[in-house]
């Protein structure tokens, strides 16, 4: 490299003292101040740390010299990049070190002679990712860093700057834990109906039946309409009564050790009704399984004094025969060794003259009614009351058929002779097998 040797620089008006024109000098040192005897633009190699200088000033006062190029073994003119090639400096020397302006910003400063690099938006960037196990980890070259999921996890990078990590599994199952810094699985999903049962701290929870012990039965049906019983332990399975019976039968216990089991009772209450208008009803038709009833008579009390108490048929539950009879009563006061007959040929009797409400006791006693033709329907029975004459206890022996229908589907009880009605007084009505 040579320089002109007759040119004095404008930038030195002293023109003094500059033994050297422009040009490239060496010494195995660096330029100090006392080297003033070279034109501003002379250059300085120290040999041994192959630094160049450029002289900027040289006066008498002295020079200054500035570094411009470094390097251990020799000098640099280009610089490269990962792509795009080879850059070297410009006209005036310069290389142009500038950022994208989107992520990075490149700031010189003259005063300091240095250059800042820095992300946009003054944020950090990231340099390894902290993880519970093993790392941290590292980007790649590229700045990439691979957040993947596991079989139970996936990331989503849907929404600009954000990453979600979701759980995933099969489709309705539910997430058990494996402990720390494991992966959690999912347990297959049972059936319908099927609850979620813990095995312990010792292993995952399954579907299946609930037992007793967790709330449930430990069946998995039951028969529509039977009893539900206790296990043969305090947290056995639950048992069921076999069947559901039939109309009528009651449970009977068979004690601590067995499941009670249906049973035809001797007799099973049905109804009972007061007086309406003058009238006692029973229905048969609600309890046609029966053929044969008591009928329990509690204080009638006729509204006419003296007037008997009787029953008769219906056939339809509209009508009630009034003919076909053949009923007759025995009564006996308690202290009175006289009989009297009563008799009907239209009505069941039930008692005889019997004291009206208001004074002394109603009828009060029990019918057997059998409701099947053998050869006639059949009542009998007891009764007690006071009798109308001398207002003593009276009992008597009641029987009688009835030959004008097969079945009664419904039954009637009032009060005759004076005309009169039951004016008090309650029917129960039980039946029999």
């Amino acid at each position: 490299m040579t320089y002109p040797t007759n040119q004095i620089p404008s930038i030195n008006p002293q023109n003094i003292n500059l033994a050297f024109p422009v040009g490239l000098q060496s010494a195995a040192r660096d330029p100090t101040a006392s080297d003033n005897t070279y034109i501003p633009g002379s250059e300085w190699q120290n040999t041994i740390s192959k630094t160049f200088f450029k002289c900027v000033s040289s006066t008498i006062a002295g020079a200054v010299w500035e570094p411009f190029v470094h390097g251990a073994s020799g000098s640099i003119s280009m610089l490269t990049a990962n792509s795009g090639g080879a850059v070297g400096p410009s006209g005036s020397g310069n290389v142009n070190i500038v950022g994208d302006g989107t992520t990075i910003n490149i700031v010189g400063n003259p005063g300091s002679n240095t250059l800042t690099a820095s992300l946009v938006g003054g944020d950090v960037a990231v340099q390894t990712f902290a993880t519970n196990v093993a790392g941290p980890v590292a980007p790649t070259s590229a700045g990439v860093l691979d957040l993947n999921a596991s079989s139970s996890t996936y990331t989503d990078g849907t929404v600009a700057n954000t990453v979600k990590i979701e759980l995933q599994g099969t489709n309705h199952a539910l997430f058990v834990g494996r402990g720390a810094l494991s992966p959690a699985t999912t347990v297959v999903t049972g059936t319908s109906g099927q609850a979620l049962v813990s095995a312990g701290a010792g292993a995952d929870p399954a579907f299946g039946t609930l037992t007793v012990p967790g709330g449930g039965t430990g069946v998995t049906s039951l028969t529509a309409y039977s009893v539900l019983c206790g296990g043969t332990t305090s947290t056995g399975n639950l048992q069921q009564v076999s069947g559901v019976g039939t109309v009528n039968q009651i449970l009977a216990s068979r004690g601590a050790a067995a499941l009670p089991v249906w049973q035809t009772n001797s007799m099973v209450f049905l109804t009972s009704a007061p007086p309406s208008e003058g009238f006692v009803n029973l229905n048969l038709a609600n309890f046609s399984t029966f053929l044969r009833y008591m009928i329990v008579v509690e204080n009638l009390f006729p509204s006419s004094n003296g007037d008997t108490v009787y029953m008769q048929i219906s056939t339809d539950g509209i009508t009630y025969i009034n003919s076909g009879y053949q009923s007759g009563v025995t009564a006996f006061n308690y202290n009175s060794s006289t009989v009297i007959n009563y008799n009907s040929t239209s009505s069941f009797l039930l008692c005889g003259n019997c004291h009206a409400t208001g004074g002394g006791s109603g009828a009060t006693g029990s019918f057997i009614f059998y409701n099947s033709y053998y050869p006639a329907l059949s009542l009998c029975g007891t009764c007690q009351y006071d009798d109308t004459g001398n207002n003593v206890s009276t009992t008597s022996l009641v029987g009688g058929i009835c030959s004008a229908a097969t079945q009664a589907v419904a039954l009637q009880i009032t009060s005759a002779n004076g005309g009169g009605l039951v004016a008090a007084g309650e029917v129960s009505l039980y039946g029999m097998n």
